[in-house]
Formats: structure tokens, C-alpha cells, sequence
């Protein structure tokens, strides 16, 4: 009688994660504002005083408006601003994009401030949190079933693996394959909104004349994403692509200048 409970039980635990794979995707959304609030939690308390929301009068938030009225999306994106010297930038999910001061400080115009934050919700747009969440998700179903073949306790799973990947989500950044689709993303965003693409461009020669000439613990942006040259590359084509123009690149001398100590 019991191994006949015990082969039941294992059909219907088997029937049962089926069922929840094939749902997984009206999950994703409630999981990544978890996860999102899990990640913002973690900056505030790191930050303090030095990380706050920007409201709706603040420049990079007109920027952020701009965009986003090309953009048919259901996501309600927001920004939220470190003063801190580290160079980077990130999306955390739930339309949540991170900018700090040790970067924009460096960008020296519209196009090339649009061409950051555009590229923060090309994450967004293209659902680059839902697809690792998926997986995630699949992960905890799994561990539940395994545990409950084996007798343990699995309440705590689900928050341990999405805890899990937010901070791994910050650390470690989006897959190349993301990066190099938000990248194209921004560029096609940037000419609808009025902007020039060349900005995406320029960031990337700003980023790479910044590395190994500025301290590499606070050039945090470098870890988590692509070879800045590479980038240049195929953003390259894709302005070609997009606007019939070559892009406008900083020349040497204006990087020499700003960017060289």
C-alpha cells in the first residue's frame, strides 16, 4: 500500500509541476517586482541618504518620458539616482532604472544621457528579467518537488533563489546576448525620439578611455557588460542600418582632454 501511495504521489507531484511550467508566465510579472523591491531594498540600505527617486521635474526624468512616449509598453519606468563616484548604470526590474552620478557626470549631452537610459529599458522592453526568472521559477518548482519526495521543509526556497538572483542580477549583470540587444534597442529608440544615436556610440568611447585610467573598483559598469570596442562595433552597423549615416564619433583630441587623467 505504500509504495502504491508513493507512485501516485509521484505522478501527481510530476503532473502538478507540469501544470505549474506551463503557467509559469502569469507568475513572472509578480515575481519580478519581488525581485525588483528586493534589489531596491538592497541599494537603499546600502546608499543611505545617497540614492533617492527622481521626480517628474527632474531632467533625466524628462529624458526618461521622452522615451518612453515611443514605446508601447505597459511598464512604468522610474529612475532612481545614486551620488556615488561608481560608474554604472542598471534595470532591476519592474520598470526600475539605477543612474549614478560617477557616470553621468562623464556624459556631456543629451544624446549621450538618452542613449544610457534608453538602453536600461531596452532590459525592460525585452522582458530580459522575465526570461531569467522563468528559469528561476522552474528552478524552485523543481527543488519543491525534491523536497517533498524526500520529507523537508521547502517554505523558504523560493525567496532563498529569488534573493538569489537579484543580488546575482546586480553582481554579475545581463547575459552578452541582452546587453547587445538593449544596445540595439537604444539605438532605434534614440532616433525615434529625436535623439542622436551617435550618443550610444560616444558612450561606449567614453567608457572605454576610462578603462584602466580610472579606479577599477568603482568602474563597476566595465565588470558586468561587453567589451566597450565591441559594443562600437555593431552599434556602428545598426546606426548605418537605421539612419543611412555614419555615426559621430568624440574625436581623440576632446578624449584626450576630458578624459585622459
Amino acid at each position: 500500500m505504500k509504495i502504491s501511495f508513493k507512485r501516485y504521489f509521484w505522478f501527481l507531484s510530476i503532473f502538478i509541476v507540469l501544470l505549474l511550467l506551463s503557467s509559469v508566465t502569469f507568475a513572472v510579472s509578480d515575481y519580478e517586482e519581488y525581485v525588483a523591491k528586493l534589489n531596491l531594498d538592497d541599494l537603499y540600505d546600502e546608499y543611505g541618504d545617497n540614492i533617492y527617486k527622481l521626480d517628474g521635474n527632474d531632467y533625466f526624468v524628462k529624458i526618461l518620458d521622452n522615451l518612453t512616449n515611443r514605446l508601447d509598453t505597459k511598464l512604468h519606468f522610474e529612475i532612481h539616482y545614486v551620488d556615488s563616484d561608481v560608474v554604472n548604470a542598471y534595470y532591476i526590474g519592474d520598470g526600475k532604472v539605477v543612474l549614478f552620478r560617477g557616470l553621468l557626470d562623464r556624459l556631456a549631452n543629451s544624446d549621450q544621457r538618452a542613449a544610457v537610459i534608453a538602453h536600461e529599458m531596452g532590459h525592460g522592453v525585452n522582458d530580459h528579467i522575465d526570461g531569467q526568472l522563468k528559469s528561476v521559477i522552474g528552478l524552485g518548482i523543481g527543488s519543491w518537488l525534491l523536497d517533498q519526495i524526500v520529507g523537508k521543509d521547502s517554505s523558504d526556497n523560493t525567496y532563498n533563489l529569488l534573493k538569489k538572483f537579484g543580488l546575482t542580477l546586480i553582481n554579475k549583470g545581463y547575459s552578452r546576448e541582452n546587453e547587445e540587444e538593449a544596445d540595439l534597442f537604444s539605438v532605434k529608440l534614440l532616433d525615434k525620439s529625436g535623439y542622436n544615436p551617435s550618443g550610444a556610440v560616444q558612450v561606449m568611447q567614453i567608457l572605454d578611455r576610462l578603462n584602466g585610467s580610472y579606479n577599477s573598483e568603482l568602474l563597476e559598469l566595465l565588470q558586468t557588460h561587453p567589451n566597450p570596442q565591441t559594443r562600437i562595433e555593431y552599434m556602428t552597423k545598426e546606426i548605418k542600418k537605421t539612419t543611412g549615416k555614419k555615426p559621430e564619433y568624440l574625436s581623440g583630441e576632446y578624449l584626450d582632454l576630458y578624459f585622459n587623467d
